[in-house]
């Protein structure tokens, strides 16, 4: 049984592979050219610089981008509690009512 999916897990990647590998040799056309206008651009290599803009800030520090660890670690103890406690009490109440 093994040896049956594993061929039919290779006849299905090597169709795959078949198929799907002329469509990217399809697919790679001269960018530069547009096929339904036949509107070919030339870009030239002309580069436009600027120099850096200065921004001069009064303080030097980042911005907070965090939050509360301690809060976050209770909430999330609490939630953990909390889903314990439902498990407990619906498990509790089962066996009650099947007794």
């Amino acid at each position: 049984m093994k040896s049956r999916k594993f061929s039919l897990a290779a006849a299905t990647t090597a169709a795959g592979v078949a198929l799907l590998a002329p469509t990217a040799a399809f697919a790679a056309g001269d960018p530069t050219c547009d096929a339904y206008s036949k509107k070919c651009t030339h870009v030239k290599g002309h580069k436009i610089t600027r120099p850096p803009t200065v921004v001069k800030a009064e303080h030097q520090t980042l911005p907070f981008t965090g939050g509360e660890i301690v809060l976050m670690t209770t909430l999330g103890a609490a939630a953990l509690g909390a889903g314990a406690t439902f498990v407990v009490a619906g498990r509790r109440r089962r066996t009650a009512a099947e007794a």
